[in-house]
C-alpha cells in the first residue's frame, strides 16, 4: 500500500529558479509552466517572455500543466506586476491524472509562493 510519502510531490530544482525569474523585474521571463515527469515530480515544461499568447500556445491537450505568469496591470499613471497561478487540465487528460493533480495543488502553491 502507498504511504503519504510515496505520493509526495517532488520538484526539479529548476522550478524554483524559474519562478524567481518570472517574479523578477530585471528578467524578461513572464511565464513558466511545470509538467509532470512520472506521477509525482514536476519539471519546467516551458518558459517565455512573450506573454499570455505564447503561454497559451504551450499548453498540451493530454497533460496537467501548472503555470505561473506575470502580467502588467494599471494605466499610464501606475503600472504594476500582477501574478497569476494556473492549473490547466487538457481536454484529453485522463480522470486519474486529473484527480492526482488536484491533490498536488498545495505543494505547487508553496513553490510559486504568495500569488495575490
Amino acid at each position: 500500500s502507498k504511504t503519504p510519502s510515496d505520493m509526495a510531490l517532488a520538484f526539479d530544482p529548476a522550478c524554483e529558479a524559474a519562478v524567481a525569474e518570472v517574479r523578477s523585474d530585471s528578467t524578461p521571463a513572464n511565464w513558466v509552466t511545470f509538467r509532470y515527469e512520472g506521477k509525482n515530480k514536476l519539471v519546467v515544461g516551458g518558459k517565455g517572455s512573450n506573454g499570455f499568447p505564447e503561454f497559451k500556445a504551450s499548453l498540451a491537450d493530454d497533460q496537467c500543466t501548472w503555470a505561473f505568469l506575470r502580467m502588467i496591470a494599471g494605466d499610464q499613471e501606475s503600472k504594476r506586476a500582477k501574478f497569476i497561478f494556473v492549473q490547466y487540465n487538457g481536454p484529453s487528460l485522463g480522470g486519474m491524472a486529473k484527480s492526482r493533480s488536484g491533490v498536488h495543488k498545495p505543494d505547487v502553491e508553496r513553490v510559486v509562493g504568495q500569488v495575490c
